[in-house]
């Protein structure tokens, strides 16, 4: 099993826009074979006001995570929220225990 871990950080000024596409992204996923498990969770930098989130995904192997970067909801969701994003940092864990 595959985990991926997403931080992504957006402006305040484009929360409002980011959180409905990212959250649809989400649900989504969730209906494609090899994802079987995606969680969503915020917190807000209190520094600068921006918003970091976080997605814990699992899918059955890296071959199902590459098929989720290739379906049209997630290259929508890529290209529509591209130009939001102030920073992301993808990292890939083995899962040894659940």
């Amino acid at each position: 099993m595959l985990t991926v871990l997403v931080k992504m950080v957006v402006g305040e000024n484009d929360y409002p826009r980011f959180k409905p596409l990212l959250l649809s992204n989400a649900a989504t996923s969730l209906t494609e074979p090899g994802c079987k498990f995606f969680s969503v969770s915020e917190k807000t930098i209190e520094e600068s006001q921006q918003i970091e989130f976080l997605l814990y995904e699992e899918y059955t192997d890296m071959e199902a995570f590459k098929v989720h970067l290739k379906t049209a909801h997630f290259l929508s969701f890529d290209a529509e929220t591209a130009g939001m994003l102030v920073s992301k940092d993808v990292s890939f864990y083995d899962l040894i225990q659940k």
